[in-house]
């Protein structure tokens, strides 16, 4: 389908594919939850950026040794 693009272009269509769709509904819970908009976390302020209805970015927990 996507064969025409060069890699790094077709990771990044599927990577936006998925945000869509679970934003949408249609994926499995686990990535619904690591997809939402900053209006439905309560504590957010109401800032100019949600009327953008951007998304959070979760950080990512990692530990060395």
């Amino acid at each position: 389908m996507l064969y025409w693009l060069p890699y790094h272009q077709r990771i990044s269509y599927r990577i936006m594919n998925l945000v869509w769709q679970s934003l949408l509904g249609l994926t499995p819970v686990y990535l619904r939850d690591l997809c939402c908009t900053r209006l439905s976390v309560p504590g957010h302020y109401s800032l100019h950026s949600t009327e953008w209805s951007t998304l959070i970015v979760p950080l990512a927990q990692t530990t060395t040794k």
